[in-house]
């Protein structure tokens, strides 16, 4: 049964705002959706990225940031996937969402900014290296 604790979410957050801060004009939120759930909004980023009616504009910006996000909320906290959909069995550790804005607030673009998906690629190594020393 997907359940992620308070601490859990607490610390994806940390780690979602090491790897996107505020000072590069980033402005990404998670929400422990009804604790089985990180819902992750992105409402002012440095790629474009318009959605028309579900549609994506620049979508290759949006799907990098997936994945990366992706990455960080693991990193946190790892996730298990038991399911089997053949005899209808589903067992994970939690769910997750990823969303460009919402229904309050539109996604801004930083005009003039530009992402440098190395430099946040390289965080995320830096996410990964300190977990891995403080396992020893």
């Amino acid at each position: 049964m997907a359940y992620l604790r308070k601490e859990e979410a607490k610390l994806m957050r940390a780690n979602i705002r090491k790897v996107f801060p505020s000072k590069e004009g980033w402005k990404v939120s998670l929400v422990n959706g009804d604790s089985r759930s990180a819902d992750v909004t992105i409402y002012k980023g440095n790629f474009k990225a318009t959605n028309t009616f579900g549609q994506y504009d620049d979508f290759e910006d949006f799907k990098t940031f997936c994945k990366v996000v992706e990455d960080v909320l693991e990193i946190s906290v790892p996730n298990h996937d038991n399911s089997d959909s053949m005899t209808d069995y589903f067992d994970v550790g939690y769910y997750k969402s990823i969303y460009l804005g919402d229904y309050d607030k539109e996604y801004i673009y930083n005009e003039g900014k530009i992402v440098n998906w190395d430099e946040i690629n390289k965080r995320v190594s830096a996410l990964k290296i300190i977990k891995e020393l403080k396992k020893d």
